[in-house]
């Protein structure tokens, strides 16, 4: 078995400018306009998605040691206010410094890139589910909505 021992640095870069974020991570004014007009939708789900994240990463042999003992309703609820400005298109710098400290809290507290990645591709791959569910057979529609999802995220 291959064991990883890379012990880098995992900080995110401070000098890149919010543009070059945004543009990095194909956030544009119509992706922006997509999430805007999808957010009260995707909104309905994310109970449901942060219940079923949560079991998974307090549950999960890889992750569970982060989340024993901790309040997972108070992590939910600033989870769900934290997705609720990524999915309303309003990348400010101010949103996207907060996202910063939360990438150090992360990380202060142990949750890896590796662990934060998984979880995230939990999320996604529940929020991509929902959307084909939900897009009534418009692929143009659907895979517009997964690709600005898969960009916020």
């Amino acid at each position: 078995m291959h064991t990883n021992t890379f012990q880098g640095n995992y900080k995110m870069s401070n000098n890149i400018n919010f543009d070059q974020r945004l543009s990095y991570y194909q956030i544009g004014s119509e992706r922006r306009e997509v999430l805007k007009t999808s957010q009260a939708d995707i909104m309905k789900v994310l109970p449901t998605i942060l219940d079923d994240f949560y079991d998974f990463v307090s549950s999960h042999p890889v992750s569970k040691d982060k989340f024993q003992g901790k309040a997972l309703e108070g992590l939910k609820k600033v989870q769900g206010e934290h997705w609720r400005t990524l999915f309303s298109g309003d990348f400010s710098p101010e949103y996207t410094q907060r996202s910063i400290e939360i990438g150090q809290i992360h990380e202060r507290i142990g949750i890896t890139p590796f662990l934060y990645m998984g979880g995230y591709t939990f999320v996604l791959t529940k929020l991509t589910d929902y959307i084909i569910e939900t897009c009534g057979g418009n692929k143009k529609k659907c895979k517009t909505l997964i690709r600005a999802v898969s960009a916020a995220i």
